[in-house]
């Protein structure tokens, strides 16, 4: 009778906690992948302050690889969603943290694509454009800038300078233009 009871008792514990997972990863809402996503960039935010405190630490792949995956669950189920352009530029943010710098371009050029409009769309040129550079890429280089320029016409300074100067540049690699600002700047 005792051990009967005790199997109901476990019987009932797992049911209970079953069900709250399966509460808990329920993703048929965009409310709740939302929730999902949120929980997984707090959790990334809490490493980003660790690595910050002790440099020998880093961040589990794995973890990122898992809100990679949740912001493009949102982006495949929910494309209409306005949320949807801002799980892309994660999703590119991230792997250029990996240094992936292929894969984030990838991303890049779908939310170009997808959602034109995207409220943040000068900075994802320049960091096209830039990472385009790391990868080497003179033509997707000066595609992006110039993209960049003519969208933006009243672009910061700063900003349009940068980009002017790579322009006129771009024959050089990336180390080369580097080079190059370093000698603007020792003769000022």
């Amino acid at each position: 009778m005792k051990k009967s009871l005790f199997l109901v008792s476990i019987g009932c514990v797992l049911a209970f906690f079953l069900i709250q997972c399966s509460s808990k990863s329920d993703t048929s809402s965009p409310e709740a992948l939302k929730e999902r996503i949120t929980e997984l960039d707090d959790s990334l935010k809490f490493l980003y302050k660790e690595i910050m405190n002790d440099q020998t630490k880093e961040i589990p792949t794995k973890t990122i690889d898992r809100t990679i995956k949740a912001y493009l669950d949102f982006q495949s189920k929910f494309p209409k969603d306005k949320y949807s352009a801002t799980c892309l530029d994660k999703v590119q943010q991230l792997y250029l943290q990996k240094k992936d710098y292929r894969k984030s371009m990838t991303y890049t050029n779908l939310l170009l694509e997808k959602y034109p409009k995207y409220e943040k769309r000068a900075s994802l040129l320049l960091n096209a454009g830039s990472t385009s550079d790391m990868l080497n890429d003179k033509f997707n280089v000066e595609r992006y800038y110039t993209m960049l320029l003519k969208e933006n016409p009243n672009l910061e300074k700063e900003t349009k300078e940068m980009v002017e100067f790579r322009l006129e540049h771009i024959d050089l690699t990336f180390e080369q233009l580097i080079e190059l600002q370093m000698e603007k700047i020792s003769k000022k």
